[in-house]
């Protein structure tokens, strides 16, 4: 079994118009990977991490890493995160693979902000893979996701994407996303 475990430290800081702050931010992520089956061909991995000003860290940035309360004498705050994701994959054969994944991120704000910022999402996946020929790949996934706003609004998300990949990432087509 392969796990890592990764902590961060940082500080965070803002210098203009007159106003100057700093915060601490910090996080700790684990992460692993179990083989099993037949020729350790199929594997669960996961990882989940914890932390207050890591948005840029997580989810492409999905949640800031600090806010602002904006009223004389607020300081900068942190933004706390959790994100986790698992996935297994199935090698059903040395030349067909198939793996399911889900994920969740959820933040929560030490002031109050924008009914527009991000709060929670999810999203849930199945692939399936099969290699040609030695260096040619091709394959199709499906993902379903929901994103929440702190003002309770969601919305989500349907992606079929169909890919071939040549050699070392020559090539990689995608098509069909269809959102609602």
């Amino acid at each position: 079994a392969d796990r890592s475990l990764a902590v961060i430290g940082r500080e965070l800081r803002v210098n203009q118009a007159g106003f100057g702050d700093t915060a601490l931010g910090w996080g700790v992520s684990a992460a692993g990977k179990i083989a099993f089956g037949p020729k350790d061909r199929h594997d669960i991995r996961f990882m989940a991490t914890y932390g207050d000003g890591i948005g840029r860290y997580l989810g492409l940035g999905y949640v800031p890493d600090v806010v602002f309360g904006g009223t004389p004498g607020a300081r900068l705050q942190t933004v706390g995160n959790f994100a986790g994701f698992v996935a297994v994959k199935f090698g059903w054969t040395d030349r067909l693979r198939s793996t399911a994944t889900g994920s969740y991120q959820t933040s929560w704000y030490p002031v109050i902000a924008s009914p527009l910022n991000n709060h929670a999402a999810w999203s849930a996946a199945g692939n399936l893979f099969w290699t040609a020929v030695k260096g040619l790949d091709v394959g199709v996934e499906y993902r379903h996701g929901v994103r929440e706003l702190l003002g309770g609004q969601q919305g989500s998300l349907d992606r079929l994407e169909f890919a071939a990949k040549l050699g070392r990432g020559l090539g990689r087509a995608t098509c069909a996303d269809i959102g609602r």
